[in-house]
C-alpha cells in the first residue's frame, strides 16, 4: 500500500495518477474528500485527515510501504511534517518528501529553513527516505501564460540569473518511481531540474518560438513586486518568502543543472519548451491548468 499526502495538490495529484497507471490503488490523505472523489473516483482509497492530528496520521499509515509528502508551504509545516515523520517511523515505511530551493539550516529563505529542520528530524529518526529538491516549478508560469500571449511581455525581478526549472510531471514521476522501488534511493537528496538553466530573457525567446508572437522580458523592481503582493491580500509570511525566492535566484541559487531526473527515469527531463507547448494547448482548449 502506498500513501499520498497532498493528493489534491499540484504534485500529489500527478503522483496519485501515476501510481494508478502503474496498477496500484493508492491510499490518499486529504482534507477535501469531494474534490478527491471528483478527481480519482474509486481508483483510490480516500481518508480525510489533519496533519496536526497524530491519530488520523497513524490510521492512514496502517500497512503502508511508502509515503509521499508534499504540502503547500506554511508557517506550521515543521510541526506538521515532523508529526508525519513520527507516524512514518512508527509504521516503518519509506518516505519521499518534497522540499525545495535553498533548503539548508541557515537559509535566508524561510521555507528553506523549515524544510531543512524537518529533513534533519527525519534523519534523526533513522527513517528510510529520499528528499526531492525542485528549484522552480515550470507550472508556476501557468497564471501568466494568458497575459503573456496577449501582451507579449514576461515580467520578473529576476534579471540576469538563470534558473534550472522542472516540470511537476517529472517531479511526480521521480517520486512514483522511488515509492515503487524504494531500495534504489535511500538517504539521498535529489535536486530535480530540467537539462538547461534559462534566464528570463531566454524564457521569453522560448515563448516567442512556441507562441508564434514576439515576447520580450521586462524587469520588475522589488518595490513593485512588494506592492503587488500586498494588494493581492497574500499573507505577509507568504509574500516575504516570494521575495526571498527572488533574492535567491538573483544570487545564483537554483541555477545548477542536475541529472537526477534522467538518472531515475532513464529518459530526458521535460524541457521548458515542452511545458510551453502543453500550456499553450491547454489555453487554446479552454482547459484549466494543472493545480
Amino acid at each position: 500500500m502506498h500513501l499520498v499526502i497532498g493528493a489534491n495538490g499540484r504534485v500529489g495529484r500527478h503522483v496519485t495518477e501515476q501510481l494508478i497507471s502503474a496498477g496500484e490503488k493508492p491510499r490518499i490523505l486529504v482534507r477535501d474528500a469531494k474534490k478527491a472523489i471528483n478527481r480519482f473516483g474509486d481508483q483510490v482509497t480516500i481518508l480525510v485527515g489533519d496533519l496536526d492530528n497524530r491519530t488520523s496520521l497513524d490510521l492512514a499509515m496502517r500497512n503502508v510501504q511508502s509515503v509521499f509528502l508534499c504540502t503547500p508551504v506554511n508557517p506550521g509545516q515543521v510541526k506538521q511534517h515532523n508529526l508525519v515523520a513520527d507516524s512514518v517511523a512508527e509504521a516503518n515505511a519509506y518516505l519521499v518528501k518534497v522540499s525545495g530551493l535553498a533548503t539548508f539550516p541557515d537559509s535566508f529563505v524561510d521555507s528553506g529553513r523549515w524544510h531543512a529542520e524537518t529533513e534533519a528530524y527525519i534523519r534523526s529518526k533513522e527513517i528510510a527516505s529520499a528528499f526531492l529538491h525542485p528549484f522552480f516549478f515550470m507550472q508556476n508560469m501557468d497564471l501568466q501564460i494568458a497575459d503573456i500571449r496577449s501582451n507579449g511581455i514576461l515580467r520578473s525581478p529576476v534579471t540576469k540569473a538563470a534558473i534550472a526549472m522542472v516540470d511537476i510531471i517529472d517531479i511526480a514521476a521521480v517520486a512514483t518511481n522511488l515509492m515503487l522501488s524504494p531500495n534504489d534511493v535511500i538517504g539521498k537528496t535529489l535536486p530535480l531540474t530540467t537539462n538547461q538553466a534559462l534566464t528570463y530573457e531566454e524564457m521569453a525567446e522560448e515563448m516567442t518560438l512556441v507562441f508564434g508572437r514576439s515576447v520580450s522580458f521586462q524587469e520588475q523592481v522589488d518595490d513593485e513586486v512588494t506592492m503587488t503582493l500586498r494588494n493581492s491580500g497574500m499573507p505577509e509570511w507568504h509574500a516575504r518568502i516570494i521575495l526571498q525566492f527572488n533574492r535567491a535566484f538573483n544570487e545564483g541559487y537554483g541555477s545548477e543543472v542536475h541529472s537526477s531526473v534522467e538518472d531515475i527515469l532513464n529518459r530526458p527531463p521535460k524541457s521548458f519548451r515542452d511545458y510551453l507547448k502543453t500550456a499553450s494547448a491547454s489555453l487554446r482548449d479552454n482547459h484549466l491548468f494543472p493545480n
